[in-house]
């Protein structure tokens, strides 16, 4: 299989993608971080050692940005459309689509009639890779151009389509293969009454995606892995002759020059790391961690009885010893005489290191991380004696935003909080909700377990209220 020279890596994909959608290059980043957090997804670096983008990943992330009203709808997005059995081929009902004398014709097409571009077993996640994969291939990409009409997905109910071309009784006419879901299967959250989903013909609408923009698309994506052995033997061959290049006399002080600075540094990041690591002690076997999440703590030699607690939530891409470096609470921890835990968060749970403070089993009381902390705290409680009546925590970013998760779902655990640059509980299904009230006007209540949001009345003009706890705001748009 002939392979384009311009395929990207994950991230980069991403970046390309929005261009070529016309949308947000931050929007897709944050939708492949939630493909990741939510497993769709293994975790991998960015950059040059990111994971290659293959034709399944650019199908889920294609159908995730096309099908999914909101960032948070992303993953429910792609569970849903991906497994759409196909249906039946029918000819386009559109005027000015068949090519060549009209006749009339109801009837589902033959198996033979189709295109051999769309087998019929496929599911519309695997149809699309399908595509993607040919418009890869140099040697199909101009049989896909020419059989290829486009892609369709509607969002006001979870149907999908491909539109091909082919002949059929002697003339050309477009062919459309919908794919729907199967009986008894489950609606995306956005669209299922029993998750407060409500479908709003203002909102939700269908989304076309020409084949010339597949095509586009299906240019910057990675072969499958055991494509991909000649481009490796091809690189050990650049590698080879990149060595001998060094080799030359009037390389090699340039060369040896950058070789010895790039181990200084190599050397100096070891012992800031090394030396980062000692202060901070871990702790494994704390309870049954269903956050899966790391426990580092700082204990003071010479802590009082019964002593202050301080929990301490690291934000993105930090660590617990990063952060605990950059504000020096430890220091305080010896000035003042109380004990510090720091969780911390693993890459394999969120690859940007951020605690998952808008996943839903992450917010919740007993479960996930809030419930993985919790245990921590009552471990440093048994071994330490901790004064239950002043255990606190803080927290910066994604840290501060599960800081908050931690003082509403344990409120008797804390004497109390800081919250630092960060977003207070059920802010995820808040957007929504608050989506929803700004563009029909209502009430809505959250941040107390309350999460519904309730028409205004229209005798009150077209000024909109949310409100939060004893916080009101009032928007008034000009008529």
């Amino acid at each position: 299989m002939s392979v384009m020279s311009d395929a990207l890596r994950r991230y980069a994909f991403s970046e390309r993608l929005a261009d070529i959608l016309g949308q947000s290059r931050r929007d897709l980043r944050v939708r492949v971080t939630l493909m990741i957090t939510d497993g769709l997804l293994p975790p991998g670096a960015r950059g040059p050692g990111a994971p290659p983008a293959t034709a399944d990943y650019a199908a889920d992330l294609l159908i995730g940005v096309m099908a999914a009203p909101q960032q948070v709808q992303t993953v429910d997005a792609i569970r849903c459309y991906r497994a759409l059995k196909a249906g039946r081929v029918l000819p386009a009902e559109s005027a000015g689509i068949v090519l060549g004398t009209p006749r009339p014709r109801s009837h589902a097409l033959d198996a033979h009639e189709t295109a051999p571009l769309l087998p019929a077993h496929l599911r519309f996640g695997e149809a699309l890779a399908r595509l993607i994969e040919h418009a890869r291939d140099i040697t199909t990409r101009e049989a896909l151009a020419h059989e290829l009409f486009g892609i369709w997905i509607s969002r006001g109910f979870p149907v999908a389509a491909v539109q091909l071309a082919a002949w059929t009784e002697g003339r050309r006419v477009l062919l459309t293969r919908r794919y729907e879901p199967e009986s008894g299967a489950r609606p995306p959250g956005w669209l299922d009454p029993d998750r407060g989903g409500l479908a709003d013909p203002g909102m939700f609408h269908t989304l076309f995606l020409p084949a010339s923009k597949l095509i586009e698309i299906g240019a910057l994506t990675s072969p499958p892995p055991d494509e991909r052995t000649a481009l490796m033997l091809d690189l050990a061959q650049k590698i080879a002759s990149l060595a001998q290049l060094a080799r030359e006399r009037r390389n090699r002080r340039p060369w040896e020059s950058f070789l010895a600075k790039a181990a200084v540094a190599e050397d100096v990041a070891e012992r800031i790391d090394a030396r980062d690591r000692g202060h901070l002690t871990e702790v494994s076997g704390f309870g049954s961690n269903p956050g899966n999440l790391r426990m580092l703590t700082y204990v003071p030699q010479d802590l009082p009885p019964n002593a202050a607690l301080v929990v301490v939530l690291h934000g993105c891409t930090q660590t617990a010893t990063s952060y605990d470096t950059g504000t020096g609470w430890s220091t305080l921890a010896d000035r003042h005489g109380f004990a510090l835990l720091l969780p911390e968060q693993r890459r394999s749970n969120n690859p940007l290191r951020c605690f998952n403070w808008f996943r839903g089993q992450d917010y919740v009381r007993d479960g996930g991380e809030p419930e993985s902390i919790r245990q921590m705290v009552e471990r440093l409680v048994s071994e330490h004696g901790i004064d239950r009546r002043r255990i606190f925590v803080t927290g910066l970013s994604a840290g501060g935003a599960m800081t908050s998760v931690m003082l509403a779902t344990h409120p008797e655990l804390f004497a109390g909080g800081a919250v630092v640059a960060g977003v207070p509980i059920d802010a995820p299904t808040a957007c929504r909700r608050a989506s929803t009230l700004s563009s029909r006007g209502g009430v809505c209540q959250g941040w107390n377990g309350v999460s519904g949001c309730a028409p205004r009345p229209r005798t009150m003009g077209r000024g909109r209220e949310c409100r939060s706890g004893t916080a009101t705001q009032t928007e008034r748009s000009s008529r």
